[in-house]
Parts: structure tokens; C-alpha cells; sequence
């Protein structure tokens, strides 16, 4: 039988407690950093099903809730997989811990088998991190543009983003048809996570074969955000269309 091995990720949330776990436990609040949609009966024994923009599926069935505290989501079975969600608060910073753990045979490391895992939480946890920060703004819209990658697809990808090289986590950039950007999330050769102002993400990930895309703003629905959404999307495409080659 193969053992479950757990990994933890860490990151802290200038945020309340109660919106983070909202953003944790209702659909409102997932749809704001992780999924399209999603169905939550977040009570012991209750089931998650999320929509990523193919329809819902079940995800996993919760085997502790205990608000606002502790959460514990299993995947299909005690051996598939779990998801353990901690949360703490102290001087208005929400400290959030999760345990991810998986199936790992002997011949390799969770790290070796899972290393898309842990770039697509540090994108997730990016996102659930800037959202907390402004308010937990609900209402987000957002658009996917996939391009194919060819070799040497990411130089390529930052060059048609104005930038010289991958910028680093914390800094401000500035892409061609978009306002200034604050790097959120900088994994170099696969990802970009990008905070346009209050209002805006765009998130560029490397998944596979292919340049995964996502240009969202928040808040209520105007001509604004539509004019903005519209830029970001430009870029994206802009994006994907360098990957290609």
C-alpha cells in the first residue's frame, strides 16, 4: 500500500479570520481565488464539487470542520489524498497553514512527483492572499486564453510582456496595454502571477505543453471593468501567441 505523505505551505493574509475562512468554505469566496464556481456543504461528511469551467465535479467530502479554525478535505478515499486547512490570527494578519498530502511511492519525493502542485498553490495562495488584502472582493469575471509552448516559449512569453527577465515577487512592472502591476507571484520559466491595481489579475502558468492563461477583474460589473478586462485579455492573447513561437 502506498503511504500518504504530507507537505505544508505557509502564508500569511492581512485579513480577518472569518473572511478567510469564507473564503475557504462558501462559494462566493472560492470562486474568488480558486475555482469558476463551486457547490459546498461544508459540514462533516458534507461534499465540495467544483466547476472549473467544464461543469461541477466532486472533489472531496469534509472530514473535520471546525470554524473558524480547522478544516480537513478528503479526496475519494483515505488513501487518495487530503487537504488540511489551518488558520490562526494575531495583530489583524491571518496565518494560514495547509497540509497537502498524497499518495508517494518509494522510488521518489513529494517534491519530484508533485512539483505542479506546489506551483499551482503558490499561485492559488497569491491570489486568496491579494483578494483577502482588498476586502475579499466577490463578483469576480474571468477569461482563459491557452496558447501551445515551443521551445524556448518563456523567454519569448516575457519578451512580449515588455520584460527583459522573469521579475521578481514584490516588485512593480510595467507590460505594454495594461496600468502598472505589482508581481504577486514570480516562479521563473513557468509562472506569473500580477495584481493590476485593486480591480485585476492576470496569472500566466506554464502547465504542460500549453501557456494557461487567466484575466480577471472583481467587483461589480461595469463598462469599466469590461474595458479593462478587455486590455488584460489583449495581453494574454498577445502572450500566448509569443509561445507559440
Amino acid at each position: 500500500m502506498t503511504d500518504l505523505v504530507g507537505r505544508e505551505f505557509s502564508f500569511d493574509v492581512e485579513s480577518d479570520l472569518e473572511l478567510v475562512w469564507a473564503a475557504l468554505t462558501t462559494p462566493d469566496g472560492l470562486a474568488t481565488w480558486y475555482v469558476d464556481g463551486a457547490e459546498v456543504d461544508a459540514t462533516p461528511g458534507g461534499e465540495l464539487k467544483v466547476d472549473w469551467g467544464t461543469g461541477p465535479h466532486a472533489m472531496g467530502t469534509f472530514e473535520v470542520v471546525e470554524p473558524p479554525h480547522r478544516l480537513k478535505l478528503v479526496y475519494g478515499g483515505s488513501e487518495t489524498g487530503a487537504e488540511e486547512w489551518l488558520l490562526s490570527h494575531e495583530d489583524g494578519v491571518t496565518h494560514v497553514r495547509l497540509i497537502h498530502s498524497l499518495p508517494v511511492d518509494d522510488d521518489t519525493t513529494w517534491d519530484e512527483q508533485y512539483r505542479d502542485i506546489t506551483r499551482g498553490w503558490s499561485l492559488f495562495h497569491g491570489t486568496l492572499a491579494w483578494v483577502a488584502r482588498t476586502h475579499g472582493r466577490l463578483g469576480r469575471t474571468a477569461e482563459v486564453r491557452i496558447g501551445e509552448l515551443t521551445t524556448g516559449a518563456w523567454k519569448r512569453v516575457m519578451s512580449a510582456a515588455g520584460l527583459a527577465a522573469t521579475p521578481a515577487a514584490g516588485s512593480a512592472v510595467t507590460v505594454p496595454g495594461i496600468p502598472e502591476a505589482e508581481v504577486l507571484v514570480s516562479v521563473d520559466g513557468y509562472s506569473l502571477l500580477l495584481a493590476i491595481g485593486r480591480e485585476s489579475t492576470l496569472l500566466v502558468d506554464v502547465e504542460g505543453d500549453s501557456l494557461y492563461t487567466v484575466s480577471a477583474t472583481y467587483g461589480e460589473a461595469s463598462d469599466a471593468a469590461a474595458e479593462l478586462r478587455e486590455a488584460i485579455v489583449a495581453v494574454a492573447e498577445r502572450l500566448c501567441e509569443a509561445a507559440r513561437g
